[in-house]
């Protein structure tokens, strides 16, 4: 991906940003209405919106991450590192984070996950994989991180800065975790935007791929646990 000074690209991007934000977190304050589970709502509204966005500036599939998944040997590769650093991430960072503000309020799904295994299918082929593997990475590391890079140039400052844009972004998006939870997001998607841009060659299948394993573990092992404990 050629990064450019153009004033206008810059203009574009901006504006790009703004409607991304606007509908993002249109959805998402529906969670203020007493609307539960808005978060398929905001990731549906949002890839709806990064799908028209796209077709309408003319992006390639390249520019948001989707273009060459690379051979094979490498796509596995960079899959396990991926996993890795989701791993480590959440272990070193977690551990200090949790230490200093105290543990996540989570109020996930797989809190309630009930011991049906329809219930858990759900989960995976219908948000999982779709909504949260997918939909999370090419929504802020593909077309949000492409935009700021736009803007910010493709100098290492201007990298930092769309990089630790995009994460606080991340992070907010988890208000419902709490202080703790939104940090360790936001540094989660700090780690995987370093890794898309330098690790990955701005590729997205192996970080799709590991975001999709790791949640997809952590439901069928917490299906495990209710099943026993019914």
């Amino acid at each position: 991906m050629v990064m450019t000074k153009d004033p206008n690209q810059r203009s574009r991007a901006m504006v790009d940003l703004i409607i991304l934000a606007t509908v993002f977190w249109a959805a998402f304050s529906l969670r203020f209405f007493g609307i539960k589970d808005v978060g398929p709502i905001t990731m549906i509204a949002v890839l709806a919106a990064t799908a028209l966005l796209a077709i309408t500036r003319g992006d390639r599939l390249v520019d948001l991450g989707l273009g060459s998944m690379g051979s094979p040997v490498q796509l596995r590769k960079d899959t396990l590192v991926a996993m890795a650093a989701i791993g480590i991430t959440y272990v070193v960072g977690g551990a200090l984070i949790f230490s200093l503000l105290g543990s996540p309020e989570t109020h996930t799904a797989v809190e309630t996950l009930s011991p049906k295994l329809s219930d858990l299918l759900f989960e995976i082929f219908i948000i999982i994989w779709p909504l949260i593997a997918f939909g999370e990475e090419v929504f802020f590391r593909g077309i949000v991180l492409h935009r700021l890079t736009t803007i910010s140039g493709n100098t290492r400052l201007g990298l930092a800065i769309a990089v630790s844009v995009q994460g606080i972004w991340f992070g907010l998006a988890h208000v419902s975790q709490g202080a703790s939870g939104m940090l360790l997001t936001g540094l989660m998607g700090v780690v995987l935007a370093t890794l898309f841009l330098i690790r990955m060659k701005r590729r997205l299948l192996p970080l799709i791929l590991a975001h999709g394993i790791v949640d997809t573990s952590i439901f069928v092992i917490t299906f495990i646990q209710n099943t026993q404990n019914a």
